[in-house]
């Protein structure tokens, strides 16, 4: 009688210590609860494998990038301190709240976003408060913008912070209980979203702070899109934004130099010496750059103090000097990089959460670079708005570095979409199942 090749399933593997999950494939009469104990003790290992398995790895590229434009902005916010007027402790300062960037980036990328739905009442909740009390006496005003608390030698903006929690609260509103195949924001969830933005908006405004509200625009449109807000209700909201500003010009509305900084930007020789001298000294610097630059340290505008705020809305003029086109292209390009990976993040990003962060930080930083480029290069009016990781400025630092964090963070935990390990009934008593089975249990050893 022929000998079969194939030797029982019991007798295939050597055998191994308990694991506490033990299984008897032999035995054809199992009762019910056993069945089902066996069937709940498989899914909770499976479970527990994909958790051990769901974050991936630190990208030490991605924090390289995000680091080095930083260390590059603190360089250059210390040669714009070596100007007349200018203290090397802005440099100093700078430094040290880079530093606690690079922190916060690696905390909170480390930690999972989908934690941030719990916390988002009370951060919105904390925001709001802070906007509020920004305009009491406990608020410090700066150039007619009192937007700022004094804490000693350090300075917080919390409309800055404003930024990333209404990212928080649009993308918990828009992710709730919706999968990212359903790309249709019901209207009551659209209106509270316009609520959030609309309050923020208001409190960002009484305080004189009109740049940090555009940027809150792009934020909220590009999210609403990105939810899935019906067209129909775009185009109504575009339209009343229209109709705002028109009322808001119409009426004389605007601060003084507000209006001011609108005219030089249609008619640059209307003011060359008062409101126009900004960009037109802008302008200067960086042509007198050339394709190298005079030297770290060594740009005539931005050393002799010709140059205004060069340590933060024109820095990238101060670069420009300095260290020419090659510098201006690498800031750029490096900003570019950063947000090339955001936008693959959002892109992969396997649930709503994580799409919706990544769409409202790509929008928060793109933004403000075209904006503050173009104001540098007189392509648009000036609107105080930073260059991210380059400009000085703890709490505009700070807000960068941590929404990169939450970047990080949907790039190390993809969450749900993982390719799901076959399913077979443990208490069927077919060949195929038993096999499975056994792999299974060897896999979990």
């Amino acid at each position: 009688m022929p000998v079969s090749k194939h030797r029982p399933l019991a007798q295939s593997r050597p055998a191994r210590p308990s694991t506490g999950l033990t299984i008897d494939l032999s035995s054809q009469n199992q009762s019910g609860l056993g069945r089902k104990s066996l069937a709940t003790r498989a899914s909770t290992s499976s479970l527990l494998m994909n958790r051990r398995n769901d974050r991936r790895p630190t990208n030490w590229l991605f924090v390289g990038v995000v680091t080095a434009l930083a260390a590059f902005g603190v360089v250059m916010v210390f040669s714009t301190a070596r100007g007349p007027s200018r203290s090397l402790d802005l440099g100093l300062k700078q430094s040290a709240f880079a530093m606690v960037g690079f922190v916060l980036l690696l905390r909170v990328g480390a930690s999972d976003y989908r934690r941030l739905r719990k916390w988002n009442p009370k951060i919105l909740l904390a925001t709001t408060i802070a906007l509020g009390a920004v305009l009491s006496p406990l608020g410090t005003e700066v150039r007619g913008t009192r937007g700022w608390f004094r804490v000693g030698p350090i300075s917080i903006q919390p409309s800055e912070f404003a930024k990333l929690a209404l990212i928080l609260a649009l993308a918990v509103l828009f992710s709730a209980n919706r999968s990212r195949a359903q790309s249709v924001v019901d209207p009551l969830r659209f209106a509270v979203g316009l609520a959030i933005f609309g309050t923020m908006t208001m409190a960002i405004l009484a305080q004189g702070e009109a740049g940090t509200v555009l940027v809150l625009g792009a934020i909220a449109v590009v999210m609403f899109v990105v939810a899935g807000v019906s067209w129909r209700y775009l185009l109504l909201l575009g339209a009343t934004a229209a109709l705002v500003v028109a009322l808001v010009i119409e009426r004389n509305l605007l601060a003084p130099y507000q209006l001011a900084r609108f005219q030089a930007f249609l008619d640059p020789s209307l003011d060359p010496q008062g409101i126009g001298y900004n960009q037109q000294q802008a302008l200067t610097a960086i042509g007198s750059g050339g394709l190298t630059g005079n030297g770290l340290f060594n740009g005539p505008q931005t050393q002799l103090g010709y140059l205004p705020d060069q340590h933060t809305d024109f820095i990238f003029a101060a670069v420009a000097e300095e260290l020419g086109l090659v510098g201006a292209l690498t800031v750029l390009a490096l900003e570019a990089s950063i947000l090339a990976f955001v936008f693959v993040v959002g892109r992969d990003a396997r649930d709503q959460l994580g799409r919706l962060l990544c769409s409202g930080v790509f929008a928060m930083i793109a933004f403000q670079v075209v904006q503050n480029t173009a104001m540098n290069l007189r392509m648009a009016p000036i609107t105080g708005i930073s260059l991210p990781l380059m400009s000085y400025g703890g709490s505009s630092l700070l807000t960068i570095f941590i929404g990169l964090g939450l970047i990080h963070s949907v790039n190390r935990h993809p969450g749900p979409g993982r390719q799901p390990m076959q399913r077979v009934d443990p208490t069927a008593n077919t060949p195929s199942a038993n096999v499975a089975t056994q792999r299974y249990v060897d896999q979990t050893r």
